[in-house]
This record gives C-alpha cells, structure tokens and sequence, in this order.
C-alpha cells in the first residue's frame, strides 16, 4: 500500500521501472505527502522533483482529480490506522470477479489498469497525469492552466507574465509576479500616512488548489478563515474547503488548474486598488470624460466611441463606449469582458475594468499615450515622421496593442474554421469570406494583418473617397 506514517515520516512508494522490458528501478515514484498536518496529497517525482499533485484529499476524494467524483469515489480512499500514525491510499475492488492493478508506467503516468476477460486484454480506467495541466506547475509560480484555452495558461487575477518576451513563446516557467504591491507589504509609517485602503480578496472559482498549503483547522470556515488571512501579511490567499477546514497559503501559488464544471473556491489577495478597477461609477466616469466631451473624443470602432479620462488620482485611462447604432449589445459587451480580462499579453491593452448603468455600457482600459498609429500615417503633417526607416522598424517589430474582440472566438485544438450569424469588425479590415459568408478562421486575421501592412507601406487608407 502507498503511504506513509505521519508521525516518524516512514513512506512506502510506488516505484516505475526504466522501461517495458528492463524491471529496474525507473527515476518515477509516487506515493503521499502530509504538507501540513492530517491532510494527505499523492504525487509524482520525477526524481527529486514534484512532476504531478493530486490536490488535497477531502475525506471523499481527491481535489484535483476531476474524474475521482463521478467514477471512483468509491474506489479509493485514505486508510487512518491510529495510535501508529500511518495513513494508506487503499483500492477498493468490490466485484470480486474484477483483476484491477495499479501501476506506475516508465514513462510518469500512475495508472488503474483491469483486465477485460472479454477482450483478455488489460483496459486503463484512470491514468494521472491527463493533460499538460496535470504537469506540476505547469504555468509557474502565480498562473493558472485551463485545457479549454489556448494558450492553455494565463496569469492569476492580480498578476501579469514576469517576463512578456517569454510567455508570448509559450514559456510560462516563470510565472507571474503581483502587478500592485499588496498594501500589507508597504512600510506602515507610510501606509498610515496614506489613504490606502487594507487589501482585498477575490474569488477564483473551480480550481485545483495550489500546493505548498498550510492548515488552520477544522471548524474555522469562510468569514473566520477571511478574518484570520486578512490580519496575516505572510496570507496571500486563503480557501475554506467542506471536509478540511480553512486552509492558506504564503509565498507564491503553484501548481493552479482551472476546471469547467467541478472545483474548488480559492480567495487570491490584492490591493485594495485592483478591487477598485474592476467596477466603475459611472458619475466617475462621466467626470473623468468631462461628460463624454468631443475634445476627449479619441476615435470611434466598430464597439463604439472612445474617450480620454482622467481619473481623480491623475490615472489616465481610455473609456469605449456602447454605441446604439453599433449593432451590438450585452453579448458582445459580455464577450469582451470575459475574455479580455482573462488573456494577459503584452499585445492586449490591458482592460482595468467595466460600468454598467442602465442602457450605458462601459469598458475602461489603460490609456496609450502614443496613439493609434493611424493618426500619424494618414495626418498630413505626422505622417513625415514616419520615414521609410522607421515604417520597416514598424512591420518588422510590430508590437500592436489591441483593445476590442468583438466576437472574435478562440478556436479549439482542431479546429481551423468557425461561422457567426453575427458580423462585426471594422469595414475594409476584414476578409470578404467573413464579411459575406461569416466564416472566419487564422486566414481573416492574415488577411487583416496584411491590410494594416499595406498602409504602412503606403501611407494610404485602404478605403475613402477622393476627387480628382
């Protein structure tokens, strides 16, 4: 039996052999970890490095195996034998007639295996890890893996890419790092001098929870485990879970998972300002715009108007404005939101947050001091800034910022076309397949990218109206 005695810290393993056809040892063992207290996780080494988590167990099941609930609840469970202090991860194996091994493959995977007497042959029921967010810290320190988003990683909630270069390669190993020092952190003569307000939590739903935990207790649950966190610097986050208690964390979060239907509520701190950015006044708004004034007036897109404002604590921000003859409504103001605040890149004007009020729809986002860069190539007098030098550097290292998807989708693993009913964009951008037929796919986005080119090179509008 996997396991180990929490009280002298003897473990028994589970240990991979090299290969199919060599039995000695293989760098892979699993067994059990205690991080803090009674509660029990299983992994993976590799080596001497963690390679998979099970997430915590609850009494019932495993947190971080979504498939444990529907299929092997009563399967597996976790064997107390006290006064000894050993806990065993044991297989329950109720038709008798059934052969079930567990087995731990040379290559890392930890699989239930059971013999199809049918097909005389041995069928895998369950086999960790599944996916690449199964791989331990698959998004460094501070991210989260979800299977359903491509890329499959993003930053927590209150965090940005520690390095930008490298997570736009799809190097995620370093993580994210906080994008607002947490005002516990701040020195407290200045803290108290200031009109800084404590920090906040937000609320993350359906997680794996992250490792390297610590344990309170048992009968503290959500507003007492909130209290307890808030009032402890070294908290960066906090999680009250049915069977466990509260449990907090300090020091980075790894080894995050998002699921789509199962999962656990984690409560990630931040400064008190990003609490603030994510729901605007609109009489705030409105004063920031100077009441949405035609010399704030910055453009206009297929979303809607967008004004400069100025916040009262001298941020400037851009403010994009639902227009009633945009054709658009709460599904594309929805969608905007939800994707946007979820995607993290240094090519995404970053959304600091969003007002609703009565038929008014609202996107706030961080202000670009340098403008579109149309308006220097189609101003009669900016445009002889831009020398052929300069608009080569353009094409070559273009680092484009953009704010509106519209109904832009983000395609699945094997899908290379997708149809909307509903066709929005900028005219003379996008590809006559999508204008006419609705159909879009990579190909519109090169088809846009080569528009945006050719005025670049041109110093044209692809579409206007001219006298001769």
């Amino acid at each position: 039996m996997i396991g180990m005695n929490v009280k002298t810290g003897e473990k028994r393993f589970l240990i991979s052999s090299k290969s199919k056809d060599d039995p000695s040892p293989g760098s892979f063992v699993g067994g059990t970890g205690a991080q803090s207290g009674p509660i029990i996780e299983g992994f993976i080494w590799n080596g001497t490095r963690p390679y998979w988590r099970s997430g915590q167990w609850n009494g019932i099941k495993f947190l971080g195996m979504p498939h444990m609930s529907a299929v092997y609840t009563n399967g597996i469970s976790i064997v107390s034998v006290s006064p000894e202090g050993n806990q065993y991860v044991t297989l329950n194996v109720f038709n008798t007639s059934l052969i079930k091994v567990v087995f731990l493959s040379p290559e890392g995977y930890l699989q239930i295996i059971i013999w199809d007497e049918g097909e005389k042959e041995w069928r895998v029921q369950l086999q960790e890890p599944e996916s690449q967010c199964d791989i331990y810290g698959a998004c460094g320190p501070n991210g989260i893996c979800n299977t359903d988003e491509s890329p499959i990683c993003r930053c927590l909630e209150g965090f940005e890419p520690s390095s930008s270069e490298e997570w736009s390669r799809g190097n995620w190993t370093n993580g994210c790092v906080r994008r607002v020092e947490l005002n516990c952190d701040k020195n407290i003569s200045l803290l108290a001098s200031s009109r800084d307000k404590t920090d906040g939590f937000l609320k993350l739903s359906g997680l794996k929870l992250p490792a390297h935990f610590q344990y309170l207790k048992t009968d503290v649950y959500n507003e007492a485990c909130e209290f307890w966190c808030l009032n402890n610097c070294s908290c960066v986050a906090f999680a009250s879970v049915t069977g466990i208690g509260c449990m907090f964390w300090t020091g980075d979060l790894m080894d995050v998972r998002a699921f789509s239907s199962i999962g656990e509520d984690l409560f990630v701190r931040v400064a008190h300002a990003e609490l603030d950015s994510l729901i605007f006044d609109f009489n705030h708004v409105v004063v920031a715009t100077d009441n949405f004034s035609l010399t704030n007036k910055l453009g206009e897109g297929g979303f809607g108007p967008v004004y400069k404002g100025k916040l009262q604590n001298g941020k400037e921000i851009a403010v994009k404005r639902l227009s009633s003859r945009s054709g658009q409504g709460m599904e594309e103001f929805k969608n905007e939101i939800v994707f946007i605040s979820k995607l993290q890149h240094r090519n995404l004007v970053r959304l600091l947050g969003c007002c609703v009020e009565g038929e008014e729809k609202l996107l706030i986002y961080e202000y670009m001091p340098n403008k579109s860069l149309d308006t220097f190539l189609f101003d009669p007098t900016r445009k002889t800034q831009l020398v052929w030098a300069k608009r080569f550097s353009i094409i070559q290292d273009m680092n484009p910022k953009i704010s509106d998807f519209g109904l832009a989708r983000t395609f699945q693993k094997t899908q290379e076309l997708a149809n909307t009913r509903r066709v929005v964009g900028t005219l003379g951008y996008m590809s006559p397949e999508y204008v006419i037929g609705g159909r879009f796919s990579e190909k519109s986005d090169v088809f846009s990218f080569g528009v945006l080119l050719l005025e670049i090179v041109s110093g044209k509008k692809n579409s206007g109206f001219q006298n001769d």
